[in-house]
């Protein structure tokens, strides 16, 4: 059983939307990290679905604007001047504000909910608002969809087609075809990019998952990340030879989320990548170790989710194992995540079929 927490409901702030017809300008807030960026994208996508012709900003910190320039969803995107000086957060989110104030927003969608954000809400001072309910036990991607339906966008569903900008798409496929890929062959992302040892699962363990892939069917084996990933991908390069793509530091931030839109699965620990894999529609196995499953899980029919909620001692968030053995992610085996992937790419197979 995982064990209990604490929750008390946070007081939010709301003005809702009650216009039948759409705003002209939205702006949404959400500074970091690159994970959490990813997860608004697929509410964001439904809204510009809906609404065509309304302006959709979004301010967020310089490493996640590569992010969302790479789409076609946002009209502008804004960098938050991030600094370890409160005075100099508050001057530069009174500034945000004012410039807010200016554009004069219909809404303003609060994303990040902090005092930080509140300001700039404040000064800007739009005719709609709501904020994002930060600790409450439920994935992330479900609480991003009820800050949009409490603002009154009641019949928006999230989507998993990122509209990715032509250019960005294009430098996306030539980069994989510079690197050996046919064009046509199955892609699948392997990504041990957990932050802690605590959401590592064992190097040995993907050389074997991809030795039972590869007895199952030919594919590559793709490497997308930066340094922190570089002696890992370098090393599960020279293990798996031929069939290894390796674009760690190749890429760009929207490059490599235009890579994803080109492969067929993934099997990734909780990173930011696991999180822009799923949103963008690839059936992803997501491998949370120490994570919160309840907080960190990806959504939708195409991704399963291996946590430790139903450990005692899972979902720690600690960034050693007290026992040392990390058993909340080894007793997950290269055969069992191989099955649970075999098990996805038929059901995601079969919905596409559907459709």
């Amino acid at each position: 059983m995982q064990r209990s927490r604490t929750y008390t409901e946070e007081s939010l702030s709301y003005s809702p939307w009650v216009k039948s017809s759409g705003p002209e300008k939205i702006l949404i807030i959400r500074f970091h990290a690159l994970g959490d960026v990813a997860i608004t994208l697929p509410t964001c996508t439904a809204l510009r679905e809906k609404w065509r012709d309304t302006r959709i900003d979004f301010i967020t910190s310089g490493p996640c604007a590569g992010l969302l320039n790479a789409l076609e969803i946002f009209d502008n995107v804004y960098i938050f001047r991030q600094s370890n000086d409160r005075r100099a957060r508050f001057a530069e989110a009174i500034r945000r504000g004012f410039d807010s104030q200016r554009t004069k927003y219909d809404v303003i969608v609060d994303l990040q909910r902090n005092w930080v954000s509140r300001l700039i809400r404040r000064v800007a001072m739009p005719k709609s608002w709501g904020e994002f309910n930060r600790f409450a036990p439920r994935p992330a991607g479900d609480r991003v969809l009820e800050t949009f339906h409490k603002i009154g966008f009641t019949d928006l569903v999230p989507s998993y087609q990122m509209r990715i900008k032509g250019e960005t798409r294009e430098a996306a496929r030539n980069i994989l075809m510079d690197y050996g890929w046919d064009g046509e062959g199955r892609l699948v992302v392997l990504n041990p990019a957990g932050l802690w040892e605590t959401r590592n699962w064992p190097l040995a363990n993907y050389v074997e998952l991809a030795g039972f892939w590869s007895e199952h069917e030919q594919v590559k084996f793709l490497f997308l990340g930066t340094d922190r990933l570089f002696g890992k991908a370098r090393y599960l390069t020279e293990q798996l030879g031929d069939s290894a793509v390796n674009l760690v530091n190749k890429t760009s931030l929207g490059e490599a989320l235009a890579i994803l839109q080109f492969v067929s699965v993934a099997v990734s620990e909780d990173s930011g990548l696991m999180h822009m894999a799923w949103v963008s529609g690839v059936p992803t196995v997501a491998l949370l170790g120490s994570s919160r499953g309840d907080w960190s899980r990806p959504l939708g029919k195409h991704s399963r989710c291996l946590h430790s909620g139903d450990l005692p001692c899972g979902a720690c968030m600690e960034a050693k194992c007290r026992f040392g053995d990390v058993h909340c992610l080894t007793r997950y085996t290269p055969e069992v995540v191989f099955n649970v992937v075999q098990e996805l790419v038929a059901e995601s197979e079969n919905l596409v079929d559907v459709t």
